[in-house]
């Protein structure tokens, strides 16, 4: 890897128990850009995803073999690594959902959560940090009357930046986002596209995406799935 690179992976096979789900994948991706993923349903586009975060592990039927490695403060990071803290990992990459999903709790609590799992108790400190990051997604001025209130009662796009910011809050160095506007009407979705570019200068990001206008609109470079195959590289 160069010091221009984020993620190179070099020819990357993916299987799930003897099936070949990716074949000979070979993607860079470039920091403080949006790198959006396309293809058909079944392509391998999730899949792709959780080799970003190493979330494959977590299922004994995965297999991955060839090259996958990370940028992270200057060295370099091999995903495949039997040995690599996921801890650490999914702590420098974060993931939002095609689907928000609040958990059953507050406002608050949601974007706090992270740090919770770190340790952090809510403290005049964290909740400074929970204020910053929701500003940050444009959310303060609509939830902060109602940090205590269920985040689940807020609207769909509500929820997704919500989702965002819990993310953002623990200041990931890569950001991967399945379909993050696939459930949502066309002005939620416009104000994830707007956030989106809003934070290329703090993360790298990685869009999973059906809408070739999205794409478009906030892409910087974009890849094409099919059948497990990597079959263009635009540039």
């Amino acid at each position: 890897m160069n010091p221009r690179e984020k993620i190179r992976l070099s020819n990357l096979n993916f299987f799930y128990g003897k099936k070949p789900i990716l074949r000979d994948i070979c993607l860079t991706v470039y920091p403080g850009e949006i790198t959006a993923i396309c293809g058909p349903s079944g392509s391998g586009k999730s899949t792709l995803l959780t080799v970003f975060n190493a979330l494959w592990k977590d299922d004994e039927h995965a297999r991955v073999h060839g090259t996958a490695c990370l940028s992270l403060d200057g060295q370099h990071c091999n995903l495949l690594h039997p040995e690599i803290t996921l801890e650490t990992l999914r702590r420098r990459v974060g993931m939002v959902f095609q689907t928000p999903n609040p958990l059953p709790m507050s406002i608050q609590a949601n974007v706090a959560f992270p740090l919770k799992l770190a340790g952090e108790k809510m403290s005049p400190q964290v909740a400074g940090q929970v204020e910053n990051v929701l500003r940050r997604v444009h959310l303060w001025e609509e939830v902060k009357d109602r940090l205590h209130h269920d985040a689940r009662q807020l609207s769909g796009g509500q929820q997704q930046r919500l989702c965002m910011a819990r993310s953002l809050i623990l200041e990931p160095d890569v950001l991967l986002l399945d379909e993050p506007t696939s459930s949502l009407d066309p002005e939620a979705s416009q104000h994830i596209e707007a956030l989106m570019v809003e934070l290329k200068p703090l993360c790298t990001q990685i869009l999973i995406s059906h809408d070739p206008l999205q794409v478009q609109r906030i892409a910087d470079r974009h890849h094409f799935l099919h059948q497990g195959r990597l079959v263009t590289q635009p540039h």
